[in-house]
C-alpha cells in the first residue's frame, strides 16, 4: 500500500514538474500563427467636372482590402493581458464596404489605417482567438 502511494505521489510530482516547465510552449504550439499587415490605400476611379465644365475621370486613393479577404472575414489584431502576460488576439471587424476596383474593395467604416489585420493564418480564426504574430 505504501509503495503504491509513493509511486502515485512521485508520478504526480513528475507531471506537475513537467507542466511547470513545458505548459507555455505546449500552449503556444497550438495557437494559430498569422502574418499581419496594415491596410493599403488603392486608387479608385471617380468622375468630376473640371473648371472648363468638361467631364473627366481621375483617381483617388481609398482604404481597401482584397476582395478575397472579405470572404473569410477581416480580423483586427490587438494585444491584451492574459494570465499576467501580454498576448495577441484577433477580433472580427464589422466593416462597411464601398466600391470595388481591380480585386480590391473600399473600406468605408469599421477599420482605420492604423489597424493591423491578419493576412494569413495557419489555422481558422474566430473572434477572440489568441494568436502568434509571425511578421508584418
Amino acid at each position: 500500500m505504501k509503495k503504491t502511494l509513493f509511486i502515485i505521489t512521485g508520478a504526480f510530482l513528475a507531471a506537475m514538474l513537467f507542466l511547470t516547465f513545458f505548459a507555455e510552449p505546449i500552449h503556444k504550439s497550438t495557437l494559430p500563427k498569422i502574418t499581419a499587415a496594415r491596410l493599403e490605400r488603392r486608387p479608385f476611379p471617380y468622375e468630376f467636372i473640371d473648371k472648363n465644365g468638361e467631364q473627366r475621370v481621375g483617381t483617388i486613393e481609398k482604404l481597401a482590402v482584397p476582395k478575397s479577404m472579405l470572404e473569410s472575414g477581416v480580423y483586427v489584431i490587438y494585444s491584451a493581458e492574459k494570465n499576467g502576460t501580454e498576448r495577441d488576439f484577433v477580433q472580427l471587424a464589422e466593416i462597411q464596404t464601398g466600391e470595388e476596383n481591380g480585386g480590391f474593395v473600399e473600406i468605408v467604416a469599421g477599420i482605420s489605417f492604423a489597424d493591423k489585420v491578419a493576412v494569413s493564418s495557419t489555422k481558422p480564426l474566430y473572434d477572440g482567438a489568441e494568436v502568434i504574430v509571425l511578421g508584418e
